[in-house]
């Protein structure tokens, strides 16, 4: 918001004071055409940062009632709400199957053989069998019990659903190598 209040003066101070402002306003408008192009640029992307933001404004309130009220967090009903936040059109029942299937996705690192096909594209030099031992030291790290892990688990279910297989498997590897913040 604050980046369209400065081209907009700027603009307006290149109309009135000096054509040098308009340098100044390419700038902000090369950062801004940058930023919505990385926003927009892959299918993860697309999703994860919507979601996510969505995600935090569920956990502040779930905080609230927790200071509030002293109501305990409950992971399952927070990531029910994040789902139906973001596929309105789902019932609970959907909804429910979603989550189990996360949840044991979660747990038996169910991801680990689309995650190796996308290492494999990506970076084809390496050892299939390096790969396949790389990702193993990752699987005590995917704790269903986690709200973070768990969130971006409903996320990767969430850009299967809209995209494909293909794509879950790009978030995946970009949320094992931490790349998705």
């Amino acid at each position: 918001m604050l980046s369209w209040s400065i081209i907009v003066v700027s603009v307006a101070l290149s109309a009135y004071h000096s054509l040098w402002w308009l340098v100044g306003t390419a700038i902000i408008g090369l950062y801004k055409i940058y930023h919505w192009w990385f926003y927009r640029s892959r299918p993860w992307r697309r999703i994860h940062y919507p979601v996510m933001r969505t995600y935090a404004a569920i956990l502040g309130a779930a905080k609230g009632e927790e200071e509030s009220e002293g109501k305990q967090f409950n992971l399952y009903e927070a990531l029910s709400e994040l789902v139906s936040a973001h596929v309105p059109n789902m019932s609970h029942e959907d909804i429910r199957k979603f989550l189990d299937r996360e949840f044991e996705r979660c747990r038996t690192f169910a991801d680990i053989d689309l995650v190796e096909s996308h290492m494999r594209k990506e970076m084809p030099h390496l050892d299939n069998k390096l790969i396949r031992e790389t990702l193993e030291k990752y699987r005590p790290y995917l704790n269903p019990n986690d709200r973070f892990t768990m969130a971006k688990m409903v996320i990767a279910g969430l850009i299967e659903r809209g995209y494909s297989e293909k794509d879950r498997g790009e978030y995946m590897y970009e949320v094992l190598t931490n790349n998705a913040k």
